[in-house]
């Protein structure tokens, strides 16, 4: 598969994507995107720019996170139960992928995180998920407790 054009919400500076090694490689636009000596291309700020080898050549179009959003904003666990979180730009659907978010509780004897998995603890109660991804942050509330229908 030969890509060229490769779109992508970020938060700068981050690796968006790596190429095999030892391949000479230059961007039109360094303040945009650099290439590493690794192969790794990392973003700067928003905008275009050209990534060219002897293999050819790709597009980079870099484009800010300008607000996430946690989705659900609530949720309602029993004790020991699981859920998951997604993050997502604005208000959607563009997601980002979990493993670049730092992660957060406000209390992780109610909710305890892996990542963007939240498993209630023994403690009922409420505690806050924070996620934070390139100066950006998103909340949502996690109850735990008796879970009424309808309430998730």
């Amino acid at each position: 598969m030969v890509i060229d054009r490769l779109d992508a919400a970020v938060a700068p500076p981050v690796t968006v994507g790596s190429t095999p090694s030892g391949a000479t490689m230059t961007s039109d636009a360094p303040h945009v995107v650099t290439v590493e000596p690794s192969g790794s291309l990392v973003a700067h700020q928003d905008g275009v720019a050209t990534i060219r080898s002897a293999a050819g050549s790709l597009e980079v179009v870099v484009r800010t996170a300008r607000s996430i959003t946690l989705v659900p904003r609530r949720l309602a666990l029993r004790p020991g139960e699981t859920g998951r979180l997604h993050v997502v730009e604005g208000d959607g659907p563009q997601q980002i992928p979990a493993e670049e978010v730092e992660w957060a509780t406000s209390d992780p004897r109610i909710a305890t995180l892996f990542g963007a998995e939240v498993m209630a603890g023994v403690r009922r109660g409420r505690a806050r998920v924070t996620a934070r991804y390139g100066g950006r942050q998103a909340e949502a509330l996690i109850t735990v407790g008796e879970v009424r229908k309808g309430s998730r």
